[in-house]
Protein backbone atom coordinates (compact mmCIF):
# COMPACT_ATOMS: atom_id res chain seq x y z
CA UNK A 1 0.00 0.00 0.00
CA UNK A 2 2.56 1.97 1.22
CA UNK A 3 4.85 2.00 -2.29
CA UNK A 4 1.20 2.73 -4.39
CA UNK A 5 1.63 6.28 -6.45
CA UNK A 6 -0.90 7.97 -8.82
CA UNK A 7 1.39 7.00 -11.52
CA UNK A 8 0.30 3.27 -11.39
CA UNK A 9 -2.95 3.38 -10.69
CA UNK A 10 -3.05 5.31 -13.91
CA UNK A 11 -1.44 2.73 -15.74
CA UNK A 12 -3.90 0.64 -14.52
CA UNK A 13 -7.10 2.58 -15.40
CA UNK A 14 -5.50 3.52 -18.86
CA UNK A 15 -5.20 0.09 -19.65
CA UNK A 16 -9.18 -0.55 -19.24
CA UNK A 17 -10.25 2.61 -21.34
CA UNK A 18 -12.18 0.48 -23.47
CA UNK A 19 -14.62 -0.32 -20.41
CA UNK A 20 -14.75 3.54 -18.72
CA UNK A 21 -17.40 1.74 -16.33
CA UNK A 22 -15.26 -1.17 -15.31
CA UNK A 23 -12.25 1.51 -15.13
CA UNK A 24 -14.21 4.03 -12.60
CA UNK A 25 -15.86 0.83 -10.44
CA UNK A 26 -11.91 0.08 -9.86
CA UNK A 27 -10.97 3.72 -9.45
CA UNK A 28 -13.71 4.09 -6.65
CA UNK A 29 -12.53 0.58 -5.28
CA UNK A 30 -8.60 1.69 -5.21
CA UNK A 31 -9.94 5.14 -3.59
CA UNK A 32 -12.14 3.51 -0.52
CA UNK A 33 -9.11 1.42 -0.15
CA UNK A 34 -6.19 3.77 0.37
CA UNK A 35 -8.95 5.77 2.73
CA UNK A 36 -8.56 2.67 5.08
CA UNK A 37 -5.16 2.66 4.32
CA UNK A 38 -4.43 6.11 5.77
CA UNK A 39 -7.41 5.58 8.92
CA UNK A 40 -4.54 3.08 9.59
CA UNK A 41 -1.44 5.11 9.60
CA UNK A 42 0.16 2.80 6.42
CA UNK A 43 0.08 6.86 4.38
CA UNK A 44 -0.70 10.15 4.44
CA UNK A 45 -2.31 10.70 1.03
CA UNK A 46 -4.55 9.06 -1.44
CA UNK A 47 -2.89 8.78 -4.43
CA UNK A 48 -5.99 8.00 -6.37
CA UNK A 49 -7.40 11.57 -5.79
CA UNK A 50 -5.21 12.66 -8.35
CA UNK A 51 -6.48 10.35 -10.88
CA UNK A 52 -9.06 11.41 -13.42
CA UNK A 53 -12.57 9.54 -13.82
CA UNK A 54 -13.28 8.56 -17.56
CA UNK A 55 -16.26 9.58 -19.08
CA UNK A 56 -19.29 7.25 -18.73
CA UNK A 57 -20.66 5.78 -21.87
CA UNK A 58 -24.39 5.73 -22.92
CA UNK A 59 -24.54 2.27 -22.09
CA UNK A 60 -27.21 0.21 -22.95
CA UNK A 61 -30.38 1.34 -25.60
CA UNK A 62 -33.39 1.84 -23.51
CA UNK A 63 -36.20 1.09 -25.55
CA UNK A 64 -38.65 3.46 -27.13
CA UNK A 65 -42.17 2.77 -27.16
CA UNK A 66 -42.21 1.85 -30.92
CA UNK A 67 -39.17 -0.76 -30.22
CA UNK A 68 -42.15 -2.56 -27.66
CA UNK A 69 -44.63 -2.72 -30.31
CA UNK A 70 -42.34 -4.10 -32.98
CA UNK A 71 -41.19 -6.66 -30.43
CA UNK A 72 -44.95 -7.82 -29.22
CA UNK A 73 -46.12 -7.85 -33.06
CA UNK A 74 -43.72 -10.23 -33.53
CA UNK A 75 -44.28 -12.27 -30.39
CA UNK A 76 -47.57 -12.34 -29.30
CA UNK A 77 -49.10 -13.60 -25.94
CA UNK A 78 -48.53 -17.30 -25.23
CA UNK A 79 -44.60 -17.47 -26.08
CA UNK A 80 -41.42 -17.43 -24.14
CA UNK A 81 -40.54 -14.63 -25.72
CA UNK A 82 -43.55 -12.20 -24.71
CA UNK A 83 -43.01 -13.47 -21.18
CA UNK A 84 -39.38 -12.75 -20.94
CA UNK A 85 -40.11 -9.23 -22.12
CA UNK A 86 -43.32 -8.88 -20.08
CA UNK A 87 -41.78 -9.57 -17.07
CA UNK A 88 -37.88 -7.68 -17.29
CA UNK A 89 -40.42 -4.30 -18.31
CA UNK A 90 -42.85 -4.61 -15.54
CA UNK A 91 -40.56 -6.30 -12.98
CA UNK A 92 -37.70 -3.65 -13.49
CA UNK A 93 -35.14 -6.92 -12.49
CA UNK A 94 -31.84 -7.39 -14.27
CA UNK A 95 -31.96 -10.60 -16.16
CA UNK A 96 -29.75 -12.48 -13.41
CA UNK A 97 -32.60 -11.82 -11.13
CA UNK A 98 -35.70 -12.46 -13.65
CA UNK A 99 -34.72 -16.37 -14.28
CA UNK A 100 -34.95 -16.87 -10.59
CA UNK A 101 -38.64 -15.20 -10.73
CA UNK A 102 -41.49 -18.00 -10.46
CA UNK A 103 -44.95 -18.96 -8.89
CA UNK A 104 -43.02 -18.56 -4.91
CA UNK A 105 -42.55 -14.77 -5.65
CA UNK A 106 -46.38 -14.29 -6.63
CA UNK A 107 -48.27 -12.79 -3.85
CA UNK A 108 -51.80 -12.30 -4.88
CA UNK A 109 -51.42 -9.97 -7.50
CA UNK A 110 -48.19 -8.68 -7.08
CA UNK A 111 -44.46 -9.44 -7.23
CA UNK A 112 -42.16 -9.65 -4.04
CA UNK A 113 -39.12 -9.88 -5.91
CA UNK A 114 -35.03 -9.44 -5.00
CA UNK A 115 -32.34 -7.17 -6.63
CA UNK A 116 -29.46 -8.59 -5.76
CA UNK A 117 -26.76 -6.34 -7.19
CA UNK A 118 -27.91 -3.59 -4.79
CA UNK A 119 -29.71 -6.21 -2.38
CA UNK A 120 -32.56 -4.08 -2.19
CA UNK A 121 -36.20 -5.66 -2.55
CA UNK A 122 -39.51 -4.71 -4.59
CA UNK A 123 -42.89 -5.49 -4.31
CA UNK A 124 -44.64 -4.52 -7.44
CA UNK A 125 -48.46 -4.99 -8.73
CA UNK A 126 -48.85 -7.42 -11.33
CA UNK A 127 -50.43 -4.92 -14.10
CA UNK A 128 -52.63 -6.04 -17.08
CA UNK A 129 -49.79 -7.11 -20.02
CA UNK A 130 -48.22 -8.96 -17.62
CA UNK A 131 -50.70 -10.90 -16.40
CA UNK A 132 -51.75 -11.59 -19.39
CA UNK A 133 -48.24 -13.00 -19.96
CA UNK A 134 -48.85 -14.87 -17.41
CA UNK A 135 -51.61 -16.45 -17.99
CA UNK A 136 -51.38 -20.23 -18.01
CA UNK A 137 -48.03 -20.43 -17.30
CA UNK A 138 -47.07 -22.41 -14.25
CA UNK A 139 -43.15 -23.49 -14.56
CA UNK A 140 -41.01 -22.80 -11.92
CA UNK A 141 -39.43 -20.14 -12.65
CA UNK A 142 -41.49 -18.63 -15.52
CA UNK A 143 -38.82 -18.31 -17.62
CA UNK A 144 -37.09 -21.54 -19.02
CA UNK A 145 -35.85 -22.90 -22.01
CA UNK A 146 -37.64 -24.94 -24.80
CA UNK A 147 -36.46 -28.26 -22.79
CA UNK A 148 -38.10 -26.76 -19.74
CA UNK A 149 -34.70 -25.86 -18.08
CA UNK A 150 -33.90 -22.90 -16.82
CA UNK A 151 -31.69 -20.34 -18.57
CA UNK A 152 -28.06 -19.40 -17.87
CA UNK A 153 -27.44 -15.39 -17.81
CA UNK A 154 -25.87 -15.61 -20.63
CA UNK A 155 -27.87 -18.47 -22.58
CA UNK A 156 -30.40 -16.29 -21.85
CA UNK A 157 -28.80 -13.23 -23.10
CA UNK A 158 -27.99 -14.51 -26.72
CA UNK A 159 -31.32 -16.28 -27.49
CA UNK A 160 -33.67 -12.78 -26.42
CA UNK A 161 -31.05 -11.08 -28.69
CA UNK A 162 -32.11 -12.88 -31.37
CA UNK A 163 -35.71 -12.36 -30.53
CA UNK A 164 -35.00 -8.86 -30.61
CA UNK A 165 -32.90 -9.75 -34.45
CA UNK A 166 -36.19 -11.25 -35.35
CA UNK A 167 -38.72 -8.65 -34.23
CA UNK A 168 -36.38 -6.21 -36.60
CA UNK A 169 -35.11 -4.40 -33.23
CA UNK A 170 -31.10 -5.81 -33.34
CA UNK A 171 -29.71 -2.98 -31.36
CA UNK A 172 -32.20 -3.60 -28.20
CA UNK A 173 -31.07 -5.52 -25.40
CA UNK A 174 -32.95 -6.93 -22.19
CA UNK A 175 -31.58 -4.51 -20.03
CA UNK A 176 -32.69 -1.84 -21.96
CA UNK A 177 -36.14 -2.96 -20.93
CA UNK A 178 -35.12 -1.99 -17.27
CA UNK A 179 -34.16 1.88 -18.84
CA UNK A 180 -37.70 1.99 -20.55
CA UNK A 181 -39.52 0.92 -17.30
CA UNK A 182 -37.67 3.85 -15.93
CA UNK A 183 -38.34 6.06 -18.61
CA UNK A 184 -42.18 5.36 -18.73
CA UNK A 185 -42.43 6.43 -14.88
CA UNK A 186 -41.01 9.90 -15.60
CA UNK A 187 -42.67 10.16 -18.13
CA UNK A 188 -46.40 9.86 -16.26
CA UNK A 189 -45.55 11.99 -13.40
CA UNK A 190 -43.81 9.46 -11.01
CA UNK A 191 -41.23 10.82 -8.15
CA UNK A 192 -38.24 9.82 -7.95
CA UNK A 193 -38.65 7.80 -4.60
CA UNK A 194 -42.06 6.31 -6.33
CA UNK A 195 -39.94 5.10 -9.22
CA UNK A 196 -37.28 3.98 -7.37
CA UNK A 197 -39.75 1.83 -5.18
CA UNK A 198 -40.08 0.04 -8.37
CA UNK A 199 -36.82 -0.32 -9.86
CA UNK A 200 -34.64 -1.01 -6.69
CA UNK A 201 -32.41 1.45 -7.25
CA UNK A 202 -30.72 2.76 -3.95
CA UNK A 203 -30.38 6.44 -4.71
CA UNK A 204 -31.65 9.30 -6.74
CA UNK A 205 -28.78 9.86 -8.99
CA UNK A 206 -29.08 6.18 -10.11
CA UNK A 207 -33.01 6.60 -10.70
CA UNK A 208 -32.55 9.50 -13.04
CA UNK A 209 -29.26 8.12 -14.86
CA UNK A 210 -32.06 5.49 -15.81
CA UNK A 211 -34.91 7.90 -16.33
CA UNK A 212 -33.31 10.19 -18.25
CA UNK A 213 -34.28 9.14 -21.98
CA UNK A 214 -37.62 10.32 -21.00
CA UNK A 215 -39.59 12.41 -23.06
CA UNK A 216 -39.08 15.93 -22.15
CA UNK A 217 -41.54 17.34 -24.24
CA UNK A 218 -44.34 15.25 -23.10
CA UNK A 219 -43.45 15.71 -19.10
CA UNK A 220 -43.29 19.51 -19.96
CA UNK A 221 -46.86 19.39 -21.86
CA UNK A 222 -47.81 17.58 -18.58
CA UNK A 223 -46.48 19.99 -16.33
CA UNK A 224 -48.02 23.48 -18.15
CA UNK A 225 -51.73 21.19 -18.47
CA UNK A 226 -51.30 21.03 -14.38
CA UNK A 227 -50.86 25.41 -14.41
CA UNK A 228 -53.63 25.92 -16.92
CA UNK A 229 -56.85 26.69 -15.17
CA UNK A 230 -54.73 28.64 -12.63
CA UNK A 231 -56.49 31.46 -10.58
CA UNK A 232 -55.01 34.62 -12.24
CA UNK A 233 -52.59 36.17 -9.77
CA UNK A 234 -54.12 39.23 -7.93
CA UNK A 235 -52.53 42.37 -7.19
CA UNK A 236 -52.26 41.90 -3.21
CA UNK A 237 -53.11 45.65 -2.67
CA UNK A 238 -55.61 46.68 -4.91
CA UNK A 239 -57.25 42.92 -5.35
CA UNK A 240 -57.04 43.82 -9.67
CA UNK A 241 -55.89 41.32 -11.96
CA UNK A 242 -53.01 42.23 -14.42
CA UNK A 243 -53.94 43.76 -17.78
Amino acid sequence: MRKVTTANIDKKLASMAGTPAAANNLRKVLSRLHVHARKLGWRVDNPVEATDAYAAGKGFHCWTDEELNAFDRRWPYGTRERLAKELLLNTALRRSDVLTVGPRNRWGDSLILDHTKNNSGTRVPILKPLMAALEGVDGDPYVQTMYGEPFTSTGFYNWFKRACVKAGIPHCSPHGLRKAISRRLAERGATVLEGRAVTGHKTDREFMRYAEKANQAKMAAKAMANLDGEPEEQNPKTGDKPA
